[in-house]
Formats: C-alpha cells, structure tokens, sequence
C-alpha cells in the first residue's frame, strides 16, 4: 500500500477542468449507456430522437462540458438547455449543473422544474442535481418527498438517496408521507426514515408506526422502523424473530439493509438486559440454520442479558452437546457469561483439542483455560509428551492445542524452547507465538529467542522473525535484555522501498513488532530514540507511521512530537492511516494544550477540517471539541462546515446502536482475528472502532461546537 501510494504522488496533480471533465465522463456515462444500448424501438418512442443516438450523446455531452467550462456565464446557456426538446441535452445540462454545484448561481428554480419531466432519468437528474444547488436541506427535502411515490424505480431511489443524503433534517418531509401518502410511497418513506433514524424517545413517531403496522401491507417495514429506532415491545420483536428470512451466506455490504430478525436482536442488544425475548433467541440459536449475522447478533443479545439469561444455560449446554461445528465453541463462551456451569463447558471441549481441525482445538483450548484454568492445565501436562518434531511430523494438533491453552500453559516453556530450534518454519513460528501468549513468564525463554533470530529458518522469514519479536513484546518490562537485538533489527531495516518484488507489506513486520515491543518494554534511552527517529526520515509510510507512534507513547511530553506529527498528516493526503492518528495524538495535543499554547494544535485540525476524506474532517473535528473552549478561533471553520450541507452526507445506519459497543463478530470470530492480528498493538485501532465511526460529520462537527462553546456564552 505505501508503495502504491508513492508511486501516485508522482503523477501530476490535475486541475481543477481536468477533475471536472473527469466527473462528467464518469457520471455521464451512467446515463448515456443506456441511450447507446436504445433498440430502434427504443428511439422511436421519443419525437426527436436523432439518426445516431451515439454521435447525438457524445455532441450533447461536448456541449454540456464547455457550458460548465464556462463558469457562470455558462449558467444561462444550460438553463436554457433545459428547454430543449431533446431528453439527452436536457440530461446532460442537468449533469453541467450539478457538477458545477453552488457556482450554478439562479439556476435551482430552473432544475425543479425538470422534477416533472416525462423523461424518467431527467427526473432522477433533476432532484439529484437540485440537492447540490439549493442550500436549505429542509427545501430540498420538501421537494424530494413527493417523488417516492412516483411511478419509476429510479426516480424514487434518486429521492430517496437525497433524503438520506440529508439525514435528519428531512425527518418532517419523510413524516408527511407517511401520514398522506400511497402505500407504495409510505413503504418508501420507512425505508428512508429507517436509514435516517431519528431522536431518542420520540412517542410521537412510535405511535405512528404503530398505526402503519395496521395496514398488512405495511406492516413488516413498519415494525422493523420502530425495533431499529424506537420503543418495540417483546410481543413486536418476537413477530420479526419468527419472520422467516433466508440466510446469508456471503459478508454484507456497507449499504445492504438489515433483514428483521437481525433488527429485532439490534433491538434486544440495546434494550438490554431486559430478559422478555429470552426464549425467543435461545430458540433462535438452537434452531442452527440461522445466517452469520443474525447467528452473531443472537450471540450478543444473550450476553447483553448477562446473568438475567442464566436460566438458558441447560439449553445451550444441550446445545454444545449435539453441535459438530464451531458453533459450539460460540455458545461456551455465551455461557460462560451469563454464568452457566464452568465445569460443564470445560469437560465438553477437551475432547476436541486434539481434533483434526486445528482451529477447533486452538479455540477449545482458549475457552478450556478460561473456564477451568486447574483442568486446563492438567490438559496441558497431557499435550507436552507431543511436543517433540517426532510427534509433529503427523500434524500440528497438540502444538496448537497448547497455544489454545497459553494463558495456563507454562509448564509447557522446556518443550516450546526446544521446538523454537526446528528447522521447520510453521512449527517455529507457532511456538513463538505460543510464548507469546504464555506472556512474561515465558521470559526465561528469551535467550533462545535471540539465540535463534541469527540462524536457522529465522534469518530470511519475515513472518517468523515477526512472530519472535511479538512474543518478545507480549513478555514487557521482562524482556529488556533484548533491546540491543531490537535495536539490530532497526539498523538493518531498510529507510527506502523495497523493490517490487519484494514489496510485500509483510517485509514490514519484523520492524512493526520491534517498534511495538520497544513501547511495551517501556525502555527510553538515547540508542531507541535514535533508531525510532530513523525510521521517521524513510520513505516506507507504513513504518513512518509506527515511528511516529512509537514516539508519542514512549516520550509524550517531548516537544518535536506535535511538528512532525503535522507534517505527517499534511503531507500524506492518500493515506488511510491518517483518522487514526488524529484520534491517537490526544496526549500529544492535550501535552500541547498543557504547555498554555494550544494555537498550533488548533490551526492543524482547522486544516485538516478542509480535507476531502469524511474520516479525516470527523477525526479533525472530534479533536477540536475534545480541546474545549481553548478552541475557539476554529469555530469559523467548524460553523462554515455545518453551513456547507451539501458536503455533509449523513451515514446509513439502519439501526439506533446501543452505547455498548455492539461485536463485530462471534467470540470466536473475534478470537481467530485476534491471534494473527495484535489487538493489544499499540497501535491497533480500526475505523469501525474510532468513536465517531457511526456519525455524520455533520454531526461530529456540532458535538464539537457545542462543547467550543460551552464555556464561552
């Protein structure tokens, strides 16, 4: 990725046309290819339907393009372009105008009109364009509304985009249809307004769902708006529990709506711990043909229970009993929560450590040491006679039934030691990362450790090399005698890319978990700070970027933090790393506000409000509210960001989330994530974990406002 990236800095940067003419192209050709692919039955519908319909696209498209070339005084030639009998200018002057946005001064009134056009994708274009020209959100939802009751599909998918474009602020224009409108509009209108949402405890609304739910037709949409965002009641969620859905099978989309069982347990998840559903999700679970999703949220909603779902262990130990899948290695863990037998769960998955399935004893064993941690060692003192390259040759199971077993497992540190010096690069690698769950009691192991990192399989394989220096980072404080081997590992990591062949983003490794273990070791002295610096003056963005980090947590009151912490960020516009580490540098920027001089602080996050990547203006703009009224000169550039509407694009969320974070994943989905992955990295943050992941900027950027100002008025 860093590569790539480089490589497209090189490239000149277009200008303002050429950007231009590229979204001309791109959109356009949404809408032209269907006018190229026209039957001549097709062209005969229309009265000035030319001779070629291609020469005809491509001539109205040049037009429309030196139109927009001509700023605002091409404004009145596309309005009159409007005009014209012929649907493909009247589209393309639409697709001038939206591009060209607030410029396209006057032109509004002249783009509504086009909202009731005979041509079906003008009207699309129409309501599309308006959006980016008129300035009152709650106008243009007002004028969208209407449109989800007209007869194309694409017409009400394009209202519907805007309203939801719009967010909240075209809650009222979504509520008129649903009062007044056909039911075909209506089941539109729950559409949007469930991927709107709207405030909490709003009775008002809830009673009106309630009153759609009456009409059969409506019913389904109805009851899963009010189980995504209001009040459902018990009786309601079970109606969507027992609708009958079909599984899905592949992952979902960003933008794919969530079918109603899954709703129903969004709600159960955040009306938690109320228990009434109880029996429904239970039934849910052990039903077993339930897709991943809704199997992962029935999961959630029963720990949310927590101990009000105690009742329903003899059930789900029934449950483990019969299932042959990694189902029930989900279900223990469930258990283990809401305070089932602990014994029980233990004495089910012993049997399964040493199976075939090696990901099945490795999650077996981990659920074993944290169920009955005296048993599990015991299991342990039976696996260490297998841990010998003798015993290996015929399979892995008992290496990764102890790495399972690594929070309880250090009895077994001799016969991992000696495994570390196999010639065989899959055992070595999950030997170490065995150590490294044993943690600091495995420490006595790091002469060998270090011992094997200059021979053997260790020398020229990244993926081993880092396995060994993130058992050694897990170990902390305990594994200091190995900083000078850090160190080496630093010197000889190249500062520039590496050739294309070997470009491989797992090259970077081995530096990424000495990095991490210096921060974890908690060693400062001149010999680290030295090599980490290095690394800032390299051309591999990747470890640019650890080094940075490294050096906020290891020195946080160091003051050449906060300048080269800006120059990262302002002069790496592709990378996607850069919302994470604003979140990150709070104890950089609150060192600063510490100092009595937060200004430099201020002006970066101001610049960085004018970014293009939405994450990037959300991180910049959560940040400033977190800096409080010493904030204040931003909030010009904050207020023109609530202002500029248009830009603000609300996120589908489909669901109001509950304050706990909701899983991503089953315990054990997250657990296989997690044992390749550090989730203890000290830079491990993804995006869905940052705490504005769920918000517009829009309303990032008014939190943050809000508390600007708390103290100022």
């Amino acid at each position: 990725m860093p590569q790539n990236q480089i490589r497209f800095r090189r490239i000149p940067i277009p200008t303002g046309y050429q950007w231009l003419l590229v979204l001309l192209a791109v959109v356009a050709s949404w809408f032209v290819w269907p006018d190229l692919r026209e039957s001549p039955t097709d062209s005969a519908k229309h009265a000035d339907a030319e001779v070629d319909p291609v020469a005809a696209a491509l001539e109205n498209l040049r037009a429309a393009e030196a139109m927009a070339r001509a700023g605002p005084e091409g404004v009145s030639a596309l309005m009159e372009a409007l005009q014209s009998p012929n649907f493909r200018t009247r589209r393309n002057a639409l697709l001038a105008l939206r591009s060209m946005g607030p410029k396209a001064t006057g032109a509004s009134a002249a783009v509504r009109e086009r909202i009731a056009d005979d041509d079906v994708q003008v009207r699309a274009m129409a309501i599309d364009a308006y959006r980016y020209l008129h300035h009152d959100p709650r106008e243009v939802s007002a004028v969208a509304a209407p449109l989800l009751a007209d007869r194309e599909p694409q017409v009400r998918d394009a209202a519907a985009q805007v309203l939801v474009s719009i967010g909240p602020l075209a809650n009222e224009a979504v509520l008129d249809v649903l009062q007044q409108g056909s039911s075909e509009a209506r089941t539109s209108a729950l559409i949007v307004l469930r991927q709107i949402g709207w405030e909490p405890a709003n009775p008002r609304i809830d009673e009106l769902l309630r009153t759609l739910a009456g009409d059969p037709e409506l019913r389904v949409e109805a009851l899963k708006n009010l189980a995504a965002w209001g009040q459902p009641t018990p009786a309601e969620i079970r109606e969507l529990l027992q609708l009958a859905v079909p599984q899905r099978l592949s992952p979902r989309g960003p933008d794919a709506e969530y079918d109603p069982r899954e709703i129903a347990l969004q709600a159960i998840f955040r009306l938690a711990p109320a228990s009434d559903n109880l029996a429904d999700v239970v039934d849910l679970i052990v039903d077993g043909r339930t897709g991943r999703e809704q199997w992962n949220l029935a999961l959630a909603a029963l720990q949310g229970m927590q101990s009000a779902a105690h009742s329903a262990s003899p059930r789900l130990l029934e449950f483990m009993k019969h299932d042959r899948s990694l189902r029930r290695v989900d279900v223990g863990w469930v258990v283990l929560s809401i305070g089932g037998n602990r014994q029980e769960v233990s004495r089910l998955m012993e049997p399964l450590l040493l199976d075939k399935d090696t990901d099945l004893g490795f999650h077996a064993g981990r659920l074993c040491a944290s169920a009955d941690p005296d048993e599990a060692r015991r299991q342990v003192a039976n696996l260490i006679p297998l841990l010998t390259p003798e015993k290996l040759a015929d399979g892995l199971s008992a290496l990764v039934a102890v790495w399972g077993l690594a929070p309880v497992a250090q009895e077994a540190i001799p016969a991992l030691s000696r495994l570390l010096e196999s010639d065989r690069s899959h055992v070595v690698s999950l030997a170490a990362r065995c150590v490294g769950d044993i943690g600091p009691d495995a420490a006595v192991i790091i002469p060998v450790l270090l011992k094997q990192l200059g021979r053997g399989v260790t020398v020229r394989d990244h993926g081993v090399r880092g396995a060994f220096y993130l058992a050694i980072g897990k170990m902390g404080p305990a594994a200091r005698t190995a900083i000078p081997a850090l160190l080496e590992e630093l010197r000889q990591a190249p500062l520039s890319l590496q050739p294309n062949r070997d470009a491989n983003p797992e090259n970077n490794w081995p530096v990424q978990e000495v990095l991490a273990a210096l921060v974890r070791i908690g060693e400062v002295n001149s010999e680290v700070l030295v090599e980490i610096r290095r690394h800032l003056t390299g051309r591999n963005e990747q470890l640019q970027l650890y080094s940075l980090q490294a050096l906020a947590q290891l020195t946080p009151d160091s003051p050449e933090l906060l300048p080269t912490l800006s120059k990262w960020l302002l002069n790496s516009p592709a990378s996607q790393y850069r919302a994470s580490l604003i979140f990150e540098s709070r104890p950089i920027f609150e060192r600063a506000q510490r100092s009595g001089n937060p200004q430099e602080v201020v002006e970066l996050l101001t610049a960085l409000l004018a970014e293009n990547d939405i994450q990037v203006r959300k991180a910049a703009a959560w940040s400033l509210g977190r800096v409080g009224p010493a904030a204040s000169a931003a909030l010009p550039a904050l207020k023109e960001v609530v202002q500029d509407w248009n830009a603000l694009s609300s996120p589908v969320r489909k669901v109001r989330f509950s304050p706990r974070q909701v899983p991503v994943g089953s315990p054990t989905t997250q657990l296989e994530r997690n044992r390749w992955i550090d989730p203890e990295a000290p830079w491990h943050v993804r995006h869905g974990d940052l705490p504005f992941a769920g918000q517009s900027v829009a309303e990032v950027v008014q939190e943050a406002i809000r508390n600007i100002e708390g103290d100022i008025k």
